[in-house]
């Protein structure tokens, strides 16, 4: 979009205008589309429109899924550790973790499942298979939760704690 706006442009800026309302244009007719020809939920839509991917056919696979995932036992689940990682990640810009900051056991075993299944779930996704995401995200949701019980995110020291902060971003991030 950005490359056909350039052409119609006087500069930069108007280029940079002319293709966010050429995207939002674009963007509201798939809504459209999503909503009344497909009849995916508008919830599911509007959450898969807001990514930055322009994929039609990837924004099609990824409602299919994510309406599959919304209806659900799942769908409460993801919300609610979504919204638990949210809350504590967002002020913190670190992002990287540092095994020498890792100290208790469940903290551990946590970081090594995300390092495992990462590749897994970013497979899954490359390959349009979010259904699978989300099935290999969940596997981790016993650790996750054991870490939450027994690991105090907020402890004194501050290396750990930022360190524990990045990994629970990490795993937003995936999520």
């Amino acid at each position: 979009i950005k490359v056909a706006a350039s052409g119609f442009a006087k500069d930069e800026k108007a280029a940079g205008e002319i293709a966010g309302k050429t995207k939002e244009l674009f963007l509201s007719r798939l809504d459209n589309v999503f909503k009344d020809f497909f009849k995916f939920r508008y919830d599911v839509v509007n959450a898969v429109l807001a990514g930055a991917d322009l994929s039609i056919y990837r924004l099609y696979r990824r409602s299919q899924d994510v309406g599959k995932i919304a209806g659900s036992d799942s769908t409460f689940h993801f919300i609610a550790l979504h919204r638990r990682l949210k809350n504590i990640t967002k002020k913190s810009a670190h992002e990287n973790v540092s095994e020498n900051y890792l100290v208790e056991k469940e903290e551990k075993i946590l970081f090594d499942i995300f390092k495992e299944s990462k590749a897994k779930i970013e497979n899954s996704i490359t390959e349009y298979q979010y259904m699978q995401a989300c099935s290999e995200f969940l596997e981790m949701k016993p650790v996750i939760d054991e870490f939450f019980d027994k690991v105090l995110v907020m402890a004194e020291d501050q290396n750990i704690r930022e360190n524990r902060i990045a990994l629970l971003k990490k795993l937003d991030q995936l999520l």
